[in-house]
């Protein structure tokens, strides 16, 4: 969804716009919720609903996706997949992963997708809350992913960059304190 979303912000072209709506609509036709292995673990889910979120926002300008059936449709999907999400958080015992922080930040990105409700503010607490304090755990001191791996650092400073401008945009002080780490994490990176 983010490439079509991507090509129709480059060029303005409609089609592009209508093959995402092609797609969406495709998509939300095959996997009903919790029907099919799509809805396997929270962080598919997450990971898809940012990829959708990111694609729709790029395409804000077309007359294709102004649809109000097609806006209500996903953002029911989005509903969906959040509440999937905070029932499926990947946590096994104590130990938490790169998968937990996908949720986590998924779970974020659709609480600030959405219209505000009890149920959506509750979301972004909860999303918000999660993403700080893994931001401690996924990250050491140093600015390395725990993991020591390279592509779970790249994912994880991903998911926190998406994290900070979902925060930002929105406006939230906690935007800022997640800086720190994604400067850490880049001098590893440059080093």
């Amino acid at each position: 969804a983010s490439a079509l979303g991507r090509a129709f912000a480059l060029t303005g072209d409609e089609a592009w716009a209508e093959e995402l709506r092609a797609q969406l609509l495709d998509w939300i036709e095959k996997n009903p919720y919790a029907g099919s292995c799509n809805w396997k673990n929270a962080m598919e889910v997450g990971l898809r609903a940012v990829g959708w979120i990111v694609g729709l926002e790029l395409c804000a300008g077309s007359r294709v996706l102004a649809d109000p059936e097609l806006v209500l449709e996903v953002h029911r999907q989005l509903h969906l997949a959040a509440r999937f999400i905070e029932r499926n958080l990947e946590v096994h015992g104590r130990v938490t992963g790169n998968h937990f922080l996908a949720d986590a930040v998924g779970l974020l990105a659709i609480a600030h997708a959405l219209p505000a409700s009890e149920e959506v503010l509750a979301w972004r607490e909860l999303a918000g809350s999660l993403v700080l304090r893994e931001k401690d755990v996924q990250v050491r001191e140093d600015g390395v992913d725990y993991e020591n791996a390279v592509g779970y650092h790249r994912l994880v400073f991903e998911l926190l960059l998406v994290a900070h401008l979902r925060l930002k945009r929105s406006g939230s002080l906690a935007a800022g304190e997640l800086l720190p780490t994604l400067e850490r994490m880049l001098d590893y990176v440059l080093a």
